[in-house]
Formats: C-alpha cells, structure tokens, sequence
C-alpha cells in the first residue's frame, strides 16, 4: 500500500503524540495540548436537584 502511494507515513515527533495523553504521565500543560488536539470538550454536568424529564411522547 505504501509503493502503491495509498499510505504515506511521515514522522511524528514525541511532542505531538496525541496517544500520550493516554499511555503516559505527562505535564500538565502537554497533556492539555494533545487534550485539545484531539478536541475532547467537557460536557456539562446534569443538575440533580431538577427532576428528570421524560421526552418519551408514548407516555403522557
């Protein structure tokens, strides 16, 4: 695949490798970095005081 030119493989170095933020203890600020490389956002937490809401329409 790669003499065919379907895969091109290139160099990473040690400092972009977003699979460390994973596999290995990094600073904080690199962990940071490669966190947002990979785009991961947190999600708001659900308030547990507020009952839940049903979105079912079956059941009213």
């Amino acid at each position: 695949m790669i003499n065919q030119g379907l895969v091109e493989v290139r160099f990473i170095p040690t400092s972009e490798q977003t699979a460390d933020v994973f596999t290995k203890a990094t600073s904080i600020g690199q962990f940071n970095y490669l966190k947002n490389k990979l785009v991961v956002v947190s999600q708001p937490t659900p308030n547990l005081r507020e009952p839940v809401k049903n979105n079912d329409s079956d059941h009213t």
